[in-house]
């Protein structure tokens, strides 16, 4: 049975590709929840599926089979469009590469999600977007371009456009996987903040130890299987 603070659950969920006539396994029946303002991390090699996984739990991929739960509601019933404007609301993203577009300022970049939200904002994006850049000091530069400041400054632009919204779930994919240990650290200070003072429930993509061990909760994952659990059972398929 389902725990009522869950956000995120995933029963038996199986990814599955065709290479030239050979079908490939990518995640083997993972079942796991994830509750409100927890703090968890998805460890794993390359090649283990975690990204995968992570692409599932982020709407941003959909699995061969099995079912997919958000905040009690069955992904596999909704449409498109349904998942696009749940996934814009729910999560916010925080990716290795960054994702900014060079042709648009630091400002412009946080923004973004507002010109694509269908929906009628309760704030002034803005104001929002300066205070985090405020909050993250790199208000100063708002109008500069991704290519001309640093990485650290890059990953700050990227967690601020990622609370732009407001989402309940922070899913960051190997967050300083592009970054040296100094900037790292700055970075996964801010992420753990987002958990401690903002009360969201954020999701570590990681391959470091290091890094899973700064979260409360960790699943590691291999050859597309849940291995480990920290302080919770594994779920029984049914």
């Amino acid at each position: 049975m389902w725990d009522k603070l869950s956000m995120i659950k995933l029963l038996n969920v199986e990814k599955k590709f065709l290479l030239g006539n050979e079908e490939i396994t990518i995640l083997h029946k993972v079942s796991l929840e994830i509750k409100k303002q927890e703090y968890v991390s998805i460890l794993g090699p390359s090649g283990s599926g975690k990204s995968t996984l992570m692409y599932i739990i982020g709407l941003l991929d959909l699995p061969s089979s099995g079912d997919v739960i958000i905040q009690d509601k069955d992904t596999a019933k909704m449409n498109d469009d349904e998942i696009s404007r749940l996934r814009n609301k729910f999560i916010g993203f925080v990716f290795q590469q960054f994702n900014l577009i060079n042709k648009l300022t630091v400002l412009e970049n946080i923004l973004l999600p507002t010109i694509y939200y269908n929906e009628k904002l309760n704030f002034n994006p803005s104001d929002r977007a300066n205070e985090l850049m405020k909050r993250f000091g790199i208000d100063h530069r708002a109008g500069s371009y991704p290519n001309k400041i640093s990485g650290g400054e890059q990953q700050r632009a990227s967690i601020a456009r990622s609370l732009i919204l407001d989402p309940d779930v922070i899913l960051a994919d190997e967050p300083t996987g592009n970054l040296d240990s100094k900037n790292g650290n700055i970075i996964l200070d801010l992420i753990d903040e987002l958990n401690k003072k903002d009360k969201k429930t954020v999701i570590v993509v990681t391959h470091e130890k290091e890094v899973s061990d700064r979260t409360h909760r960790k699943i590691v994952i291999h050859d597309g299987e849940i291995t480990y659990i920290k302080n919770e059972r594994l779920l029984k398929n049914k």
